[in-house]
């Protein structure tokens, strides 16, 4: 069994595997390599359910400077960057990455274009009103994600960490893409998988962001 074992985490790559089954029909009536396409399609959705393992670990941080129906700005996110900085444990570094819901990417956005609001360095907002997202806010890189979960109240959880606070552990040199001949189904069998493991590394350095996640009118 590989396992990624430290003082703080033992981490066990798991594997994850998608079926797809492309019958003869399909192949002789759909334009374009059907093969390939339905490999991209089952790709992605490896790729989300990865993802979706990831940004579940934002909810397992203590620290949590937020709260149910609060509106995000960047100011916590700025606090969460130090809460990091200041904690006890030993060899934080950069970088520092905050994963949020869109709804928050637009609260965000929406505190540095207003005129006044908040007092954001110079350049910044011209970028977020042509680019139409947050890239980076006090130091810490910010990426909205879809696979965050919104609660039956519209909350949703997202959070600020150092890059070393979660591990990614991949083994066996990424996605594996494989097919076979099917005769009973007169198709074929594509079969795409994935090991890996993930878990949190140190609790200290990351925060959780838990804020209104309304979907918004304006």
């Amino acid at each position: 069994m590989e396992q990624l074992i430290s003082s703080n985490q033992v981490i066990t790559p798991g594997r994850i595997a998608l079926k797809v089954l492309i019958t003869d029909d399909v192949l002789e009536t759909m334009r374009g390599d059907a093969i390939a396409m339905a490999a991209q399609v089952a790709g992605v959705a490896i790729a989300v359910k990865q993802d979706v393992d990831l940004v579940g670990l934002g909810d397992g941080f203590v620290a949590s400077p937020g709260g149910a129906g609060l509106v995000i700005n960047y100011n916590y996110i700025r606090a969460g960057k130090t809460r990091i900085l200041a904690s006890a444990e030993p060899g934080v570094k950069g970088p520092f990455y905050c994963v949020v819901r869109p709804e928050h990417g637009f609260q965000l956005s929406k505190n540095i274009v207003d005129p006044g609001t908040y007092p954001i360095p110079e350049g910044i907002s011209a970028q977020v009103l042509r680019e139409g997202y947050v890239m980076k806010l006090g130091g810490v890189e910010v990426f909205e994600d879809t696979n965050i979960t919104v609660d039956s109240n519209t909350d949703a959880k997202g959070f600020v960490f150092a890059k070393d606070a979660i591990r990614l552990v991949k083994t066996g040199g990424g996605v594996s893409n494989e097919r076979e001949r099917d005769p009973s189904a007169f198709g074929w069998e594509l079969v795409l998988g994935l090991k890996y493991g993930y878990g949190e590394y140190l609790d200290a350095w990351g925060v959780e962001l838990l804020f209104d996640a309304t979907t918004p009118t304006s």
